[in-house]
This record gives C-alpha cells, sequence and structure tokens, in this order.
C-alpha cells in the first residue's frame, strides 16, 4: 500500500532532478512553450464550454418558440375535442428532427394526442408539469399550458434530443485541436529564436565568473547587453565585483592593521606551533620575557619558559585547544626575566585553522595579573568586613519585620474582638426589634421600631466596610466569581434606595445598553458592593436631583464575542467636588472639604473600599466633577467573560413566611454567656412547639447535652469557662452525643475562623441573626412541615393582578388618591397609615396591597400606583 505514495515521490525527484539539469536556453524555451500550451489549452476549454452553454440556451428558446405555436394551433381542437386536428398540428413537427416526441394534455392530465420520431420508441408518457423547460445529459424537455381566454384547457410537452449541440462541439472540438498544435509549432519555433535575449547575457556572466574562480583577477567584468532586468543584473554582478576587489585589498590592510595591533598590544602574544615551537613573538612578550623575537622564533615555548613541573599542565591546555576545545582563564605562576620573582599570569588559548578546519596551532594570549591579584586580596578583606555589616543589618531588619508581623496580627485581633464586641449589641438591638415588629400594632411605634432597624443595619453596614478596608490592605480580600445580571443587580440598587429618593425628591434614570450581556462572570457580591457604595454616595450628596446609572459594553477583541470590557457610570446632579480633591476622595478616611459637604457626614470608607474592589477585579474607577454641577464616576472592568442568562430563583419562589412552619415538639439548648442574646433566640422561637434550655459556658453545654440529649444545639464559639471550639470538639468525639446536630451563633467576623468552625459544626449564623435565618437554619435539623394554606388576606392579593390593581386605583375617589400620591413623595410616613385606613373602606383588596407595600418598604411601587391613576 505505501509503494504508491513511494513511486510518486521518487518520479517526482527524477522529474525535477531531470528538469534542474537542463541548460538555461532549455528550460526558458520549455518554460514558454509550457505557458503557451497551457494558455491556449485554457482558452480553447473555455470557449468550448460557452458555445456548449450558447448552443443549449438557442435550442431552448428556438423550441419554447415551437411549443408557444403548438399550444396557439392545439387551442381550438381542445375546445372542439378533436384529436385528429390535434394530432395534425403535432405532425408538422416532422420538419424538426431533433424533436422525438409531443403530446397533448387535457385540462384533466389525459392525454389527447401525441406524436413519436419514427426512430424514437417512448416507454412512458410523463403527467403534465408547470410551464418550463428541463435539460438532462441528452434530451430537452418542455411543459407549455394551453389557455382560453384566462381558462387553461390543457398542455403541450415536446422531448428533444441534443444530438446537435454534441455534433456541432465535436467538429469545434477538432478544429481547436488543429488550432493548438498549430500555435504550439509556432510558439516552439518563436521560443528558439528569442530565448537567446535572456540565455545570452547569463551565458556571459557565467563565463565571467569561471575566469574569476580560475585566475582570481577580480579585475574582469562582464559585458552589458541591454538596459532590462538582466542588465541591472549584470551591472550589479560587475559592481559586486569592484566590492570584492575593494574587500580583497582591505583584507591585506587589515593584516596590516592585525600585526601593527599585535606589535603595540599590552597584552602576551604568542602563536605555537601543534609541537609547541613558536612561530610568533610579540614584543610585550619580548618585554615580559626579556627574550628577542628571533632568538625566540623557532624554539620550543615550554623547554624555554615553562617549569618542569607545570609542563604537562600547559601541553594538557594547548592539545585541547588543538582540538577544538579553547581554554580561558587558564592562571600560572610564571618565571619571567632570569632573576626575576615568578609572576601571576591568566592565559587564553584557541587554535587557528585553515579553510578545511584542519589545526595549523594555537593563539596563546596572557595578561600579568600579579597588580591585580593583590588588589583581589584587598577586596577580598573588604567583602568579609561588608558581610559582617551585612548580616548585622540583616538581623536588625528582621527584628523589625517581626515587630511589624506582630503589629499586623494584634491589629487582626483586635478588629475580630472589636467586631464581636460590636456584633452582639447589634445582635439583641435587631433581633429585638425584629421581634416587636409583630407584636407591636400602633403605627408610629411601628416607625420607630423601623427607625430602629435602620440605624442597627447602619452601624453594621459601618462595622462591615471597617474589616473590608482591613481585608483589602492585609491582602486577604477574595473574590468569588460566578454568574452574574448586571440589570438585576441595576433593579435591586433601585429598589434598596427607593424610599430615601422619594423622601429627597430623586429621580433615578437608567441609560442601559441593549449590547449588555444577560449575565457576566463576577463577584455578585462585590459588585453589588460598588453599585451600592456609589448610589449611596450620590443619594447622601444630594438633596434633589437626578441620579443616572449607565451601562455599556465594549469588545477587546474584534469577533471575540465571550469576552468584554464591563463599563458602566453613576451621574449625579449633587454638590460636587473640587477638582484638587478628585483624587483624595478615594483615601481611607478622607471626605470632601468644605461646610456644604460636612453636613452630610460618613465615615469616609466607601470609595476606598469601591475603588480596591474595582482594582480587585482588574479595573479602573475614575471621577469627573464641577462644584454645583455633579459628579460621574465611572468603572471600567476589562476582559470579563460573558455568561448565559439567569432565572432569579428569588422572583420563582413566594417570600418565606416562618408562621407557616410548624415543628415537631423538640429539645433546643442555648448556649452563651450573655443573657439577652439567650432571650432574643428564645423570643424567635416564641410560638413553636419547642422546649428551650440554657446553658452560659461550654461546660455548661456539655453537662445539659448530657443530660436533656436535646435535638439541636445553638452554640455561642466565644464564652467563659469553656469556649464554643473546645465544646463543640468534645461534642463532637462523644459517641452519645456526636449526632446532636450544632449551629454555631457567633459575632466573628474573620475567615480562618469561620472554617474552623465549619469544621467542627454542623452549620453557622453570624451575629446579628434574623428571625428568618434562624427558623431555616432550624428547618435543616427538626422535623416540621409548612402548611400550604395562605392567610385571606394574601389570597387577595396573589388572585389580583397588576392590571386588576391599576384599575382598582382608577376607581377610589380623586381626592384621596391625590393625598395618596403627595403622601409618597413626601415619606409621611403616619399620613400613609391613615389614608391606606380610608381607602380600606373602599377596597379591601387594593389596601391590602398598599399595606404590603408598606411592610416591604417598596414605596417606589406606592408612587407608580398614583402615577398610573394621575396619567
Amino acid at each position: 500500500m505505501m509503494n504508491g505514495p513511494k513511486n510518486r515521490e521518487i518520479a517526482s525527484r527524477s522529474l525535477t532532478g531531470w528538469l534542474s539539469n537542463l541548460r538555461i536556453r532549455q528550460k526558458l524555451v520549455l518554460i514558454i512553450m509550457a505557458v503557451s500550451f497551457s494558455s491556449m489549452l485554457t482558452v480553447s476549454c473555455a470557449f468550448l464550454l460557452y458555445e456548449g452553454f450558447i448552443l443549449r440556451q438557442r435550442i431552448a428558446a428556438d423550441l419554447s418558440a415551437q411549443t408557444e405555436m403548438l399550444a396557439a394551433n392545439c387551442a381550438a381542437a381542445l375546445s372542439f375535442n378533436d384529436p385528429a386536428d390535434a394530432k395534425n398540428v403535432l405532425s408538422s413537427l416532422k420538419a424538426i428532427k431533433s424533436v422525438a416526441f409531443a403530446c397533448i394534455y387535457q385540462a384533466d392530465g389525459n392525454v389527447f394526442a401525441t406524436y413519436q420520431r419514427s426512430d424514437f420508441e417512448m416507454d412512458k408518457i410523463p403527467g403534465p408539469q408547470p410551464n418550463g423547460y428541463h435539460f438532462s445529459k441528452d434530451w430537452l424537455t418542455i411543459f407549455k399550458q394551453i389557455s382560453l381566454g384566462n381558462r387553461p384547457i390543457g398542455t403541450v410537452y415536446l422531448q428533444s434530443d441534443l444530438r446537435a449541440i454534441w455534433d456541432l462541439l465535436r467538429q469545434n472540438m477538432i478544429t481547436l485541436g488543429i488550432v493548438v498544435m498549430l500555435s504550439a509549432l509556432f510558439a516552439y519555433l518563436l521560443a528558439t529564436r528569442l530565448h537567446r535575449v535572456v540565455s545570452t547575457p547569463i551565458f556571459h556572466l557565467s563565463e565571467t565568473a569561471a575566469a574569476i574562480s580560475k585566475n582570481g583577477d577580480y579585475s574582469i567584468r562582464a559585458p552589458k547587453h541591454s538596459e532590462d532586468e538582466l542588465g541591472v543584473f549584470t551591472a550589479a554582478f560587475n559592481e559586486m565585483l569592484s566590492e570584492v576587489e575593494k574587500s580583497h585589498s582591505a583584507i591585506r590592510e587589515s593584516e596590516e592593521r592585525f600585526r601593527s595591533l599585535v606589535e603595540t598590544a599590552h597584552s602576551i602574544i604568542l602563536y605555537l606551533s601543534p609541537e609547541c615551537r613558536i612561530l610568533e613573538f610579540n614584543p610585550e612578550a619580548e618585554r615580559f620575557f626579556g627574550r628577542n623575537r628571533r632568538e625566540a622564533l623557532g624554539e620550543n615555548f615550554l623547554e624555554l619558559f615553562i617549569p618542569k613541573d607545570f609542563r604537562d599542565l600547559v601541553f594538557t591546555n594547548i592539545q585541547k585547544a588543538l582540538q577544538g576545545y579553547p581554554t580561558r582563564g587558564f592562571e600560572h605562576h610564571l618565571s619571567a626575566r632570569q632573576g626575576v620573582a615568578e609572576r601571576d599570569t591568566i592565559w587564553n588559548i584557541d587554535r587557528i585553522v585553515d579553510s578545511q578546519g584542519q589545526s595549523l596551532g594555537v593563539i596563546a594570549v596572557g595578561h600579568d595579573i600579579t597588580e591585580l591579584k593583590r588588589a583581589e586580596t584587598e577586596l577580598e578583606k573588604h567583602r568579609h568586613h561588608l558581610e559582617e555589616l551585612v548580616a548585622t543589618r540583616t538581623a536588625e531588619l528582621q527584628l523589625a519585620f517581626n515587630a511589624a508581623e506582630a503589629a499586623n496580627q494584634a491589629k487582626s485581633i483586635f478588629l475580630a474582638n472589636m467586631s464581636h464586641e460590636l456584633r452582639t449589641p447589634l445582635n439583641a438591638i435587631i433581633g429585638f426589634s425584629e421581634i416587636l415588629k409583630h407584636l407591636v400594632t400602633e403605627t408610629k411605634q411601628q416607625d420607630y421600631l423601623a427607625r430602629i432597624r435602620m440605624s442597627g443595619n447602619a452601624l453594621l453596614s459601618l462595622i462591615n466596610d471597617i474589616l473590608d478596608i482591613s481585608k483589602i490592605e492585609a491582602g486577604k480580600m477574595e473574590l468569588r466569581y460566578d454568574a452574574v445580571s448586571p440589570r438585576r443587580l441595576f433593579e435591586e440598587t433601585r429598589q434598596l434606595f427607593s424610599y430615601k429618593m422619594i423622601e429627597k425628591r430623586i429621580e433615578m434614570i437608567f441609560d442601559i445598553s441593549p449590547e449588555l450581556p444577560d449575565a457576566l462572570i463576577l463577584d455578585e457580591a462585590r459588585l453589588r458592593q460598588i453599585f451600592m457604595n456609589l448610589t449611596g454616595n450620590a443619594v447622601k450628596f444630594m438633596d434633589k436631583g437626578t441620579i443616572t446609572f449607565a451601562s455599556t459594553i465594549e469588545y477587546p477583541e474584534p469577533g471575540n464575542r465571550s469576552r468584554v470590557d464591563f463599563i458602566f457610570s453613576v451621574s449625579d446632579t449633587g454638590i460636587g467636588i473640587p477638582r484638587d480633591q478628585c483624587e483624595k476622595i478615594f483615601d481611607a478616611f478622607e471626605q470632601q472639604k468644605g461646610k456644604e459637604s460636612a453636613k452630610y457626614g460618613g465615615t469616609g470608607l466607601g470609595l476606598t473600599i469601591t475603588k480596591r474592589l474595582v482594582e480587585g477585579m482588574g479595573g479602573t474607577i475614575a471621577v469627573e466633577s464641577q462644584v454645583g454641577i455633579g459628579s460621574t464616576f465611572t468603572v471600567v472592568i476589562p476582559n470579563v467573560e460573558t455568561a448565559a442568562a439567569i432565572v432569579s430563583e428569588e422572583s420563582e419562589k413566594e417570600r418565606f413566611d416562618f408562621e407557616a412552619v410548624r415543628f415537631d415538639h423538640s429539645k433546643v439548648l442555648i448556649a452563651d454567656d450573655i443573657d439577652y442574646n439567650r432571650d432574643l433566640l428564645m423570643g424567635y422561637y416564641s410560638g413553636f412547639d419547642l422546649e428551650i434550655f440554657e446553658a452560659e459556658n461550654g461546660q455548661e453545654t456539655i453537662d445539659k447535652a448530657r443530660q436533656i440529649r436535646p435535638e439541636l444545639i445553638l452554640m455561642d464559639m466565644k464564652m467563659p469557662v469553656m469556649d464554643g471550639y473546645e465544646a463543640s470538639t468534645i461534642l463532637k468525639n462523644d459517641d452519645q452525643l456526636k449526632s446532636i446536630p450544632i449551629i454555631a451563633v457567633t459575632a466573628s467576623a474573620l475567615k480562618q475562623d469561620e472554617e474552623k468552625i465549619r469544621q467542627i459544626c454542623d452549620s453557622y449564623l453570624r451575629k446579628p441573626v434574623n428571625r428568618i435565618d434562624l427558623i431555616r437554619e432550624t428547618m435543616r435539623f427538626l422535623p416540621h412541615e409548612v402548611k400550604k394554606q395562605v392567610t385571606e388576606e394574601k389570597a387577595l392579593i396573589l388572585e389580583l393582578t397588576d392590571h386588576e390593581t391599576a384599575e382598582r386605583v382608577s376607581q377610589l375617589p380623586a381626592t384621596l388618591t391625590g393625598q395618596l400620591s403627595e403622601a409618597v413623595l413626601l415619606a409621611d410616613i403616619d399620613r400613609l397609615h391613615e389614608l391606606i385606613e380610608q381607602a380600606d373602606a373602599h377596597d379591601t383588596r387594593l389596601a391590602s396591597i398598599m399595606r404590603r407595600y408598606m411592610e416591604q418598604y417598596d414605596y417606589a411601587a406606592l408612587s407608580t400606583l398614583f402615577k398610573k391613576k394621575e396619567e
């Protein structure tokens, strides 16, 4: 199987070798013939193809016209149902020898009349088809509809052979073949005459090159025959000969200069034969060895200058150099003139070869380094002293580094402790306010509780900011990349700030590019934090106006749609920033200076964290601002990978309703050294069939666990006597208690603490804990059921569509809707509650929807309802 390709390769090489060995004249004639023959053959084929196409079109046109005439002449025969007349019309086709068969169909497709050439036999008559013609290999078939007025009454079918086309094409091929052969003969005769124009100058160039090679005379020049490319080549060849002649002279001059350099060099230069005989001896060698050049030439270098103890070593290095292994930096103690102490020398030995690469001898270049050695000894002393100084300084730097590490560790411990100490009371503040939310019914008190929760959440946000900036500075901030929907985050940002924007009469405008992908691979939590910080900063420094959230993309690689540069900006019409402070606002704890900005407060950490988060994602953030006009913060995150669209699970699930949960009777042990933390958790569990037990430290937790065998333990990790880490470890190592699930409830905020907790506990909740999170985690470990029915009020809300809601708003009294709209714009919560009670008298369902919006703090949705009514 391999012989075929191998034989073709051998044949190809043989052909290439044969062509390469031809004389230039023969090559030119062969090329001219090949080009001429190929061109004529190509033109002939194109002509034959074109002629065949024209003939086919001509025959099709002629037969189409004949078919038209048949259709017109047979219309009467079809109308009067006279097949004989139709057959008589078809007999006129005998005059057209190429027509082999014709047929007339009636309107129902039945054959009415036929014609068949005497030498042709039709196997099967085809059925009627739409108007048109069709070529096959040997036949042309045509169908034409027969009409009387505008009514089709039949069809004409015509079948013709293509023998006339093939006969004409064969004649053309014979004619073209004769023309091609005559043209090839003429081209050959012309090529044998014209090739001399090219081959003669090349032949003369070849003769000139041979003469120069034979005689070594670079003054010979080639004759120039023309001004074409060969003439230019001949001129260049002659110019090259001139340059070679100059180079030859330059080489001789270079040899003279080299000899002059050798004569004047301050290095010892020796040219030795393979037998170590001195062939050249420069003046510096004469000075060093104290021997005249004439006396030294021809003498054995080893016997004349090298002590017997070192001759073998020097001879070995010379032999290595002769074999192609040069010696570099060979140091040797060598006697100079008689009566002079030995000097330190360093030698480089390399061979000299002829044009065939055979060694002619070695050249040895030596330097007297005695003074350099002395200086090196002194330098070594100074180096040892410097190393001692460096070691001392390194020790001092290590102490400083250890001190910095200790300070950094102390900072981390301080932040962890402060986080724990601050989160612990916040846990009670936010938690008890959440419990009271369901107990207090008076509107004013509910508003006070909402403000307490908002203040607690603001303080928690401040703690998180401080921890974030600490993690970023320590290089411990980790980004978790996943598919995230930017549009959903934009909407979340609008909803979160809707109440504040309504309160301040701020309008938010979105300018989102339609090319923005549905999902990008980014850290969702950190991207949300960037949106929140930039939007919160804009809202904070405005009393009224507009915030514009714009977003677009660019493609870093043309044609690649899988990666984009994600660009978004937040513009406001606030107080603006002076130009000299635009960069400082990104520094930690730095705020805009001036009385106008001082009233807005803040920690100065939001923009710092934003900038470092953006840079952590590989992006940049910039600000453009004018005092009194507003600011624009622009973020560019390059080379972001796109992802498929995300379906939000939250939008598909009902809001979690813990009131619908029913736990089986279970025992829960709460371990915390702070009593109000235990009270808070017990308050969260109120209303459930759970038996609660308390413990104030880890040892008491272990004792009570062994005594009551609870179904669940809530464990604080920082307690006296024994902390939660040790207590959890002991419980998990006890064969009788290790099956009890443990939920860690702690205020720790360090990642290493979280990882440690997850290794010994079954779940993890960070303080401050809200009731929903606690019930969700409890449901993971305790048996329970969730009631599927909804309350009457919720059922009313779920049954009402957006269109029905808008219809019901339109039925309210105009005065009431106007007052509601004004109360929403002024963020007057007390007034809103009163007006919703009035609306309840008109439409209970609509009032329930408005209360639901109030509970969710979705004042933007309320405002949208009343805007639709006004419209």
